[in-house]
Order: C-alpha cells, then structure tokens, then sequence
C-alpha cells in the first residue's frame, strides 16, 4: 500500500515540519503546517487512515473521531496515558522504559529526552509497522 504523508503542526511550526519532511520521499509528503483552522483539521484528521502523534490535542481528536491512532507519552506519572491515553485505543500506546519514572517533571527532563530515544527504537520501528499492517 502507498500512503501519502501529511505534515501538521500550528502556525510558527513550518521550519520544525520542513525539518521532518527532508526524512520522506518527497512525491509522498504534504507539508501542513500553519494552514488550517482546528475545525478544518479536525476534518483532515476525520478523514485519515493513521495518526500518528506525541500526546497532544490531535491525539484526543483523532480518538473522538475514531481514526486510528498510534500515539507517544512521555513516562512521567502524571502524563501517564492510562490517565490520559486513547480510551479504546490503548494498544497503540508508546511509552519508554524507563528505571526511575517517579523523577521525571514537566520542567526538566533528567532522562535527557526519553521521547527523542524512540526515534531510532527498533521497537518503535515494529510498532509503526504492526499498526500499519492492523489497518490494512
């Protein structure tokens, strides 16, 4: 299956989305960001096969709307996605492994950003792939 990619991100984000974009071949991206109104994305998200999403807002919308999600939470407790994962999505739920959890804060990552450590994760990689193969 070919899958177009479509780059989102708010109004400011388009130098961080052309960033991403250089990783994709180029006839299957559409850079987004800064374009839309939350009602004409919400449209867009409606209308999709895969989100894919650290969580944010279009991780919740995307979940409302019941597109499928694969989605990526940091390990602190208090953004645990069991408190504010997809509630019927939670299988496709990424959070790192982590030894101490209990010290990570909102304001300073002492992990050094665990997040970004998924972007090379072999597991990550299978994730993504698994969630493709779920929807087709």
């Amino acid at each position: 299956t070919s899958w177009t990619v479509l780059l989102t991100g708010a109004s400011g984000e388009e130098k961080l989305v052309d960033d991403i974009a250089e990783d994709f071949p180029q006839e299957r991206v559409k850079i987004m960001a800064g374009r839309y109104s939350l009602a004409e994305f919400l449209t867009i998200i409606q209308h999709s096969s895969l989100l894919i999403t650290s969580s944010t807002g279009p991780l919740h919308l995307a979940n409302a709307v019941k597109t499928p999600l694969l989605g990526f939470f940091c390990p602190a407790k208090p953004h645990t996605p069991i408190r504010w994962g997809p509630y019927d999505q939670q299988k496709w739920v990424v959070t790192p492994t982590l030894d101490s959890p209990e010290i990570c804060n909102f304001n300073k990552c002492p992990h050094g950003g665990c997040l970004q450590q998924l972007s090379d994760s072999k597991i990550t990689k299978e994730l993504c792939e698994n969630r493709l193969k779920d929807l087709t």
